[in-house]
Parts: structure tokens; sequence; C-alpha cells
């Protein structure tokens, strides 16, 4: 594959991602107050479409690919990565800012976002706070590689989309920290670029990555 078609595929899945986020916004935004347990729960239900717009449509998402990486033998794989990331960043990061210019004035929904995106570097200013980040970072990318297997070895196009749907949602809604949707929160609620958004960025892309490739390593007695 070329660097800019990967490129162009990374742009699609990044901003395939950010189309979840932006259904768990609206969701969590609009089922409030008493009900918002339901709110939570129906937000985390949606932002898998993200993922099921990336598998079926062979887009490239980097917490997708990397848990697989040491299987790769191509030394040029570690570029292909970079490229997809980048890929990834740019087009969660123009479809997070389209969000702000439209929904910038639609006061709930932008409240919220600003709240995701807060709470997300609130507590990095702590040890306690950068381990746990880390942590759910790390699970994180264990629940999004066991998504992507569970498309790649299910057959029904139904058993995919269920086998997506379980591990993503069940990451939302727990709160860990996915790198790609969380260039998309930041960049509609226009947070700050401080160092702790950094960080935070820099964290949830270690803690994805390395927790797909130990699922990956762990695993593989298993599946042979």
């Amino acid at each position: 594959m070329s660097k800019t078609k990967n490129f162009l595929l990374g742009i699609a899945a990044g901003a395939s991602i950010a189309l979840g986020g932006l259904l768990n916004i609206i969701v969590k935004t609009y089922i409030s107050g008493d009900v918002s347990i339901i709110g939570k729960l129906l937000g985390s239900a949606l932002f898998p479409v993200g993922l099921c717009l990336v598998c079926f449509l062979g887009f490239n998402l980097f917490t997708g690919k990397i848990g697989f990486a040491l299987d790769k033998k191509n030394e040029k794989y570690p570029l292909t990565l970079l490229i997809m990331y980048l890929g990834n960043f740019v087009g969660a990061v123009l479809f997070g800012s389209i969000c702000f210019l439209i929904f910038r004035n639609v006061e709930p929904i932008y409240t919220t976002a600003k709240t995701i995106a807060v709470n997300k570097t609130a507590t990095l200013n702590t040890a306690e706070g950068i381990f746990t980040n880390l942590g759910g970072a790390l699970l994180c990318g264990v629940l999004v590689y066991t998504a992507v297997f569970f498309f790649k070895k299910f057959k029904h196009p139904v058993l995919k989309v269920v086998g997506i749907s379980i591990p993503i949602a069940l990451f939302v809604y727990l709160g860990f920290d996915h790198c790609v949707a969380n260039m998309f929160y930041f960049s509609f609620a226009l947070n700050d670029l401080s160092p702790w958004l950094i960080l935070n960025l820099v964290l949830a892309t270690l803690g994805n990555s390395l927790g797909a490739i130990a699922v990956n390593e762990f695993t593989k007695p298993l599946t042979k």
C-alpha cells in the first residue's frame, strides 16, 4: 500500500472514530438528569459505530493495527504505523474542529464535550492520576485488540458487529482513554493545548499500544 493511500485511509479511520464520539456526546447530552445512566449506556453502545465503519470499510486505525505489529516481518511497518497514526490525528482533529464550528453555540452539546475533555486531563498533575490514566489506556488497548480480533475471526456480519460492539462499548462506559477518540474530544472542546493534554495523548497512545501488543503475544499459543 502506498504512503498516500495509507494516510488517506488513516484520515477516514480518525473521522469514523470521531463520529462514534459525537454520537456518544449527543446521547449523553439529551439523556441526562435522573436517567443519565441510560444515556451513558446508550452513548457507549453507539460509539462502536466508528470501529464498525473502520473494520467493514477497510480504513486504517492505528489502535486496530498496532496489536499485530510484532507479527509483521516488514521492517518498514513502523513507518506505516506512524503514517497511519498521523492520518488518524488529522481525521479526528478535522472532524472535531468541524463539530466545534457547528455546535459551539449549542450549549448542552458543547458543554458535554468540554466536560469530557476536561475530565481526561483533570488528574494528570498527580502520580496516581498518571498511573490511572495509563492503566485505563492499557485496558482500552486490550479491548480494541479484542474487538478487531473478533471481527477477523467471526464470519457472519452480525457476529462481527457484536464482537466489535461489546468490547468497545465497555471501554467507553468505563471511561478508558483511547488516543484517537481523545484527539477528537480535545479538538471539539478546543481545550487549551496544555502539557496535560499532550501528556494524556502520549499516555493513551503508549497504553493502547502496549495493551494491544501484550494481549496478542499472550494469546498466540491459544489461537494457533
